[in-house]
């Protein structure tokens, strides 16, 4: 393996590079950090290099990633220290990051299937949507669908909160309102929407599939023009004496009501 040792190094520069989103849509990469999310997207053959401090290097879990990489023909590159530190991004990390390929997928040819899509209308913060991934892919969502002026999905601290999910869901990126308002009618999707006006509870309603859930930024909510394009206004009833709930936290309870509607089946695994 070849080990790195200056911060002009091409490699090193171009890790840098992406931690800028015009860089990761010019190259269709971003960078992934920590030993499980490697693990995890190199086992899915989304990695095709892996950055590894030289102090980490006898680990017993990055032994065995090195040893997948060379399987897969990765390149894997050793770092010194000092040099490291400069394109690690997480505080306190585990000495392992790597260049992902992103995901490419076209809205406009999406055939709705008979479950949950997912509408996020200009997310802001990258730890809630890494989270609302997370949480999507594990209630089943067939997709995530970001309307423009939503921060981007490959966002360090987005990749981070997915923990690796961000490869197991289809993510449209920079979508128009008005294409998201085309799509629900084309497929005549049953559409619900988060609103304090006009709006019933969450839990009022038996939910019908194909589905359509929307979700609003966290200071403004959702546009007018997507709320007056859906079917029902729903909203989860405050109880105590705060203002609002997370967005990550307020779009599971939703997820998970729907599915309560038409699905019953047995968990994988409960936590």
């Amino acid at each position: 393996m070849e080990v790195i040792k200056s911060k002009e190094n091409n490699t090193v520069k171009h890790i840098r590079s992406l931690y800028k989103r015009k860089y990761r849509e010019k190259y269709g990469e971003y960078v992934v950090e920590g030993v499980r999310a490697v693990r995890d997207l190199l086992r899915k053959k989304k990695i095709h290099t892996i950055c590894i401090a030289v102090s980490q290097v006898s680990s017993g879990a990055i032994i065995e990633i090195i040893e997948v990489a060379n399987a897969h023909h990765c390149v894997v590159y050793l770092i010194e220290d000092r040099i490291f530190s400069t394109i690690e991004q997480t505080v306190q990390g585990q000495g392992i990051l790597a260049i992902a390929n992103k995901d490419e997928y076209t809205f406009h040819t999406v055939v709705p299937e008979k479950g949950i899509y997912l509408v996020l209308d200009r997310i802001q913060d990258p730890g809630n949507l890494g989270t609302i991934i997370r949480t999507a892919v594990s209630a089943d969502v067939k997709g995530v669908i970001l309307t423009k002026g939503s921060v981007d999905p490959y966002n360090e601290k987005c990749i981070r909160s997915t923990m690796s999910a961000i490869s197991e869901i289809p993510i449209y990126d920079n979508i128009d309102e008005q294409e998201v308002i085309q799509f629900i009618q084309k497929f005549s999707l049953h559409s619900y929407v988060t609103a304090l006006e006009r709006a019933v509870t969450y839990d009022s309603l038996t939910y019908t599939l194909p589905a359509v859930l929307i979700m609003g930024n966290e200071a403004n909510g959702v546009s007018q023009n997507l709320q007056d394009a859906c079917d029902h206004r729903i909203v989860i009833p405050i109880i105590g004496n705060i203002e609002s709930l997370n967005l990550a936290v307020a779009t599971g309870i939703c997820l998970y009501k729907m599915r309560e509607s038409f699905y019953h089946e047995t968990p994988k695994e409960s936590i």
